[in-house]
């Protein structure tokens, strides 16, 4: 349903979504563990409940197993982005958080963003999972989700990716100084989340005039400049 919306054009002020991590859980299958009860009670009385299981032909993800690979998820979430895009006033904003510590999931949310007609207007990182967490305990994993803003606005500034780079490099410093205020011990995960989040604010505000060597760079360029920081 989210690929198909039913507002008129330009009619909302904010989108506020949750969008799948690409591969990092399954949904529907986690969902049918608790659908398969409701199954039992509600079948008869709503035909919502009726199937045995929770759909999945149209669940975005990345999952090889179910023949859905990086193509299928870009193409479908871009449709789900366009959607928002459409329905949203020119001077409304989408907003949602993102997390993952592989620079291909982010540049699957990038990739749809940009083809959808958005820019990304602010990155900010939140804390959303506590140290001793179960979800991430004896993990690499990040206690930090990007909360990303998107909108309508376009500029026509170009950029280098050395340039990227550097702007990454002195933000990262920043946020750095004043996350560890609050929380004295941020992993690398984290500082890739963090990195990763600013590197679609840049990208994304100066496509398609992203130049290295005199060349457009695409986006995995651009997210590889991460790593360097983080290995330096």
């Amino acid at each position: 349903t989210s690929e198909r919306l039913e507002q008129g054009d330009e009619s909302v002020d904010y989108v506020i979504t949750d969008p799948p991590y690409y591969d990092n859980v399954q949904y529907s299958k986690l969902s049918d563990y608790f659908y398969v009860w409701l199954h039992q009670c509600l079948r008869e009385e709503y035909e919502e409940f009726q199937p045995e299981l929770v759909p999945k032909a149209r669940e975005i993800v990345a999952n090889e197993n179910a023949n859905k690979d990086e193509e299928f998820f870009v193409e479908s979430l871009s449709n789900v982005f366009s959607e928002c895009h459409r329905v949203l006033k020119p001077d409304g904003e989408m907003i949602f958080t993102y997390h993952h510590n592989e620079n291909e999931a982010w540049a699957v949310i990038l990739d749809a963003l940009i083809d959808s007609g958005f820019t990304v207007t602010g990155a900010y990182p939140v804390q959303s999972e506590m140290p001793n967490s179960p979800h991430i305990s004896d993990l690499d994993n990040a206690e930090y989700d990007i909360m990303v803003f998107a909108t309508k606005e376009k500029t026509d500034e170009q950029i280098t990716l050395s340039e990227l780079e550097e702007n990454l490099y002195f933000d990262l410093q920043d946020m750095a100084a004043e996350e560890r205020e609050r929380h004295e011990n941020l992993s690398t995960a984290d500082l890739g989340v963090i990195l990763r989040g600013k590197c679609m604010y840049y990208y994304s505000r100066h496509y398609p005039d992203v130049y290295s060597e005199g060349e457009q760079a695409g986006i995995d360029e651009a997210l590889n400049t991460v790593d360097s920081i983080i290995e330096q």
